[in-house]
């Protein structure tokens, strides 16, 4: 619900005045100060909880809109010649919900591409985010009994993640209470 920065013109050139090592003009200040409060409120969060349905294979725009604007460099991942690109959101974890009309599990034989759950596994990888939870809710549409059970496989299985995430909050208050 949140507004978007717009990721071209002064927002463009921000980024490269940065990896030029370059001054912002005013404008490139202002675009980049946009970008970077999504960026930090990113890197404030200990849980990402992603819920992406798929749209035409696919993430819906708007959520790689948010992807591209957090993606940066020095930022979120680094690149040095010699270990090449690196994730700095290192110790988060997250839940990624997905939702497709289809029938993406091993074994559905399913012949249509599957580009939402590589991507959004992939970006998180390449931000440094390893520890990943996923809930698949698929099929949505279709054979009734088919459809029912796979929301009743997703519905246990976020029932398990939340009972073991509940359990690591717990855990980290208790850990911190002791010390």
């Amino acid at each position: 619900s949140e507004p978007l920065p717009e990721f071209s013109g002064a927002a463009i050139a921000a980024k490269y005045a940065i990896l030029g090592g370059q001054d912002h003009t005013p404008a490139q200040a202002a675009a980049w100060t946009a970008i970077t409060a999504h960026i930090d409120r990113l890197k404030a969060a200990d849980h990402l909880l992603i819920a992406a349905p798929m749209w035409n294979l696919s993430i819906p725009y708007r959520l790689k809109h948010y992807i591209d604007i957090v993606t940066q460099p020095g930022l979120t991942f680094s690149f040095s010649p010699a270990r090449g690109y690196s994730g700095l959101l290192k110790g988060k974890a997250a839940t990624l919900i997905y939702a497709s009309s289809g029938d993406y599990r091993p074994g559905s034989g399913n012949p249509r591409p599957d580009h939402q759950k590589p991507f959004l596994e992939a970006w998180l990888r390449f931000v440094g985010v390893t520890d990943i939870d996923t809930v698949a809710v698929e099929p949505t549409m279709g054979d009734p009994a088919v459809v029912a059970r796979g929301q009743t496989e997703a519905e246990e299985r976020a029932k398990q993640l939340a009972a073991a995430f509940i359990a690591r909050v717990r855990d980290a208050e208790l850990a911190r209470a002791a010390s």
